[in-house]
């Protein structure tokens, strides 16, 4: 499990009512971690995923869990499943890098996937990717598609950092029954609260942050234009399982 803050940050916000030996011994900084990962559903890190998806009746745009993260498809680990040919579309930069965050599409009439013997589709002449999704260029996308790309964090978010941090001093001064005020800065984050002396209560700018976090990083579905797809990234049958693979991406 990640933690998504550490001792010396919730004593930075406390105004010196916590040192670092209130939490030691204590389990604040991995309960808290834990509802944040319950809250939220969601890990963040970099991930290759593989999906199955069918479609409805003409769809030309898929929306695909965010934020997408670009990676090297020139790279050795993909050369071998992507279209070659998409690497004379997609932009060589000048580290001879050919960046996209879709590894590669295959699609399908009839066939439900995995599509062995179907060639993928090429970038930059079947589709593009935009910031959210991939569309797709001249028709609309066949009923079944085979989707492998690249999407996730690099880093840990400062909101989400700044609500871990918040939250677990919101534990630390309960336990130890201080009305004291707690003020602090991460990034461009900034918080200013009088702390009330319940357990497990949160003031209102920590509510706030809790709500706006889970709005903005929940784990979203994979969708078309025609409706919601399953969030498990299969909607074909449930004898096709979700196939996730977790690799370490190319520079």
């Amino acid at each position: 499990m990640a933690q998504y803050t550490n001792a010396s940050k919730v004593v930075a916000i406390s105004n010196s009512q916590l040192v670092n030996g209130d939490l030691t011994g204590t389990d604040w900084i991995d309960l808290v971690s834990s509802e944040i990962d319950t809250m939220l559903n969601t890990d963040f890190s970099l991930k290759d995923e593989l999906y199955y998806v069918q479609l409805g009746e003409s769809t030309s745009k898929i929306l695909l869990k965010t934020p997408l993260y670009s990676t090297d498809v020139s790279n050795s680990t993909y050369t071998s499943v992507i279209n070659s040919e998409s690497l004379t579309y997609i932009y060589e930069d000048s580290s001879n890098k050919q960046l996209s965050p879709v590894v590669y599409i295959k699609e399908h009439d009839t066939k439900f996937p995995p599509l062995t013997d179907t060639d993928p589709l090429i970038e930059g002449k079947d589709y593009y990717v935009g910031k959210t999704g991939i569309n797709r260029i001249n028709g609309n996308f066949k009923q079944f598609l085979e989707i492998r790309f690249c999407w996730g964090y690099t880093k840990i978010p400062l909101d989400v950092q700044m609500l871990a941090t918040l939250m677990t001093a919101e534990f630390a001064l309960s336990s130890k029954n201080t009305t004291e005020s707690m003020s602090e800065r991460i990034g461009d984050y900034q918080y200013t609260s009088n702390k009330g002396s319940t357990t497990g209560s949160f003031s209102d700018n920590i509510s706030n942050l809790k709500s706006s976090t889970i709005s903005k990083y929940s784990l979203t579905s994979i969708a078309s234009t025609t409706g919601i797809l399953s969030n498990r990234g299969i909607i074909i049958d449930q004898k096709f399982p979700t196939i996730t693979t977790e690799v370490s991406l190319p520079s």
